[in-house]
């Protein structure tokens, strides 16, 4: 019965300093990563990650399978709305959303 005993004892001892040395390792690992300098928005050591899975995939898609685009004119004049669920009041009506790209001067607003 004491080897038993001793047995569950030495593997929970392991275990939690295993578990222990995961957590710490973690948490070094978050504190180090965000110490590092950031390459166009991501911190180095992810955007090589990127850049990595960018090489290892991109010539698996193929360029010509591109999604079609249509011209600003061929879309519709009266936009449906998705609905208002979760709106606690409603939208002014000047309200308008823009999305830009850093960098980039905005075309225009579009109604």
């Amino acid at each position: 019965m004491t080897n038993v005993n001793t047995y569950i004892k030495r593997k929970s001892i392991i275990a939690f300093l295993v578990f222990g040395l995961g957590i710490a390792g973690t948490i070094f690992a978050w504190k180090w990563l965000h110490r590092q300098p950031k390459v166009d928005g991501a911190f180095a050591p992810s955007r090589k990650v990127l850049l990595l899975n960018e090489a290892i995939f991109k010539p698996l898609v193929a360029q010509h399978h591109l999604v079609k685009t249509f011209p600003v004119l061929a879309a519709d004049k009266r936009v449906r709305v998705n609905g208002a669920d979760g709106l606690k009041s409603p939208i002014d009506s000047i309200w308008k959303l823009q999305v830009v790209k850093a960098g980039v001067i905005p075309i225009g607003f579009y109604k």
